[in-house]
């Protein structure tokens, strides 16, 4: 068969489609329908939100300017006056997402056995489901396989890193506010630990500068009793007073770091799957490639 006499025109291919209109129909129509039974089993999550403002103090503010006026003299006595470096909201923020932070906080509050074992959520009974393949609630025990090596207790890195998947942190740019978030099958259970979450940043953040503060005040004292130098001494003492005015802060205080604007809720709507949006996109998938295989066949098959 010659070349010239082969018909690959737009006008053939549509007439091709036109004549496997119902494979081209019925196949996304089956991805479709197979893609909706495969969401149906995935299990609902739901998200809460919280929205803080830094402190002035952690963002730089009110007695940390005092320090950055004692910060050269306070560098010559060999510590360091909060406030003068990294501020403590970018540090705060590093805390919330570091392993040691999330595996303390999920070994306080035990909540491993929920974070790491549960499958869905009972609305009707307000009851989180536990997977008895994964976690035995009778005998207390975890059953889960052991994969990799890995326990059947999920370690500290695996907890770490499912929370971390669940967590999202968003600072922005323009207005400095932190907007927290945390998914998961129950939604009274992710109101509750990402109320818990920012209490217990608040409350570390608050404990690091309280024993930051008093380490310093006792090294000032100590060194004020080997100096005969009267200018140095009043330094040293400015020193001390301002260390005071921050130890001071840091046990008054129990929004240290971060101040509640909009305080994490109960979330009544499911936040994922959005199974009308995956069906669509399986919709559109499917009819692409079936469309782009029926051409393919087109355009390898000699025509008159």
């Amino acid at each position: 068969m010659e070349n010239s006499q082969l018909d690959y025109s737009l006008h053939s291919l549509l007439k091709f489609l036109l004549a496997k209109k119902l494979l081209i129909v019925l196949i996304p129509f089956g991805v479709v329908l197979l893609t909706a039974l495969w969401t149906l089993t995935i299990s609902n999550t739901y998200l809460s939100e919280t929205t803080l403002s830094p402190t002035e103090e952690a963002s730089g503010g009110g007695l940390s300017n005092l320090s950055g006026q004692l910060g050269g003299l306070a560098s010559l006595a060999g510590i360091s006056l909060g406030g003068e470096s990294t501020d403590q909201v970018t540090v705060a923020l590093e805390i919330i997402k570091s392993r040691q932070f999330i595996a303390n906080f999920v070994s306080k509050y035990n909540i491993k056995k929920d974070l790491m074992a549960s499958s869905e959520y009972n609305a009707e009974n307000n009851l989180l489901v536990i997977d008895p393949d994964l976690y035995d609630e009778q005998s207390q025990t975890w059953t889960r396989p052991s994969i990799n090596g890995r326990p059947p207790e999920p370690t500290n890195l695996e907890v770490y890193e499912s929370f971390l998947q669940r967590l999202t942190v968003e600072r922005d740019p323009n207005t400095g506010l932190i907007k927290l978030a945390l998914e998961f099958y129950s939604p009274h259970l992710a109101q509750e630990w990402l109320t818990l979450l920012v209490n217990q940043l608040n409350s570390d953040m608050r404990r690091r500068e309280i024993q930051s503060a008093k380490e310093n005040i006792e090294y000032l004292e100590a060194k004020v009793q080997q100096i005969g130098d009267i200018e140095m001494k009043t330094v040293f003492y400015q020193l001390i007073q301002e260390q005071t005015k921050q130890l001071m802060l840091a046990e008054v205080r129990t929004d240290f770091v971060f101040t509640i604007i909009d305080p994490p809720y109960t979330p009544e709507l499911k936040h994922a799957p959005r199974r009308a949006l995956i069906c669509i996109a399986a919709a559109f998938l499917s009819g692409f490639l079936v469309i782009a295989w029926f051409t393919l066949i087109f355009l390898i098959t000699p025509r008159r």
